[in-house]
């Protein structure tokens, strides 16, 4: 089992709010921090190892370390759009655009 760390690092002026449910995109300052924060959480979270969200000053970090399966994020993200999750795939290839 590898504990690797990986981190992919967004800028808070770079994060879509459109990605946020239509009741969220208007919020400002630490609201809408903990709101992105809480929706990359759930979009984000890596079922075989641990997942983290951080938004802190004017950056989104989010960290994970595989488990057993240590893939790289953009083979995840293609194995979520052959399995029909276009979403979630599309999220992380952004992403991984943006890291």
């Amino acid at each position: 089992m590898s504990n690797e760390l990986h981190e992919i690092h967004i800028a808070l002026k770079d994060f879509d709010v459109s990605q946020l449910p239509e009741n969220q995109r208007d919020l400002k300052g630490e609201v809408l921090k903990l709101a992105i924060r809480d929706h990359l959480q759930e979009e984000f979270l890596v079922a075989e190892g641990a997942s983290e969200v951080l938004v802190a000053g004017e950056h989104i970090v989010i960290r994970w370390a595989a488990g057993s399966a240590n893939v790289p994020v953009t083979d995840r993200a293609v194995d979520l759009l052959s399995q029909g999750n276009y979403a979630q795939g599309m999220k992380l290839l952004e992403a991984a655009l943006l890291a």
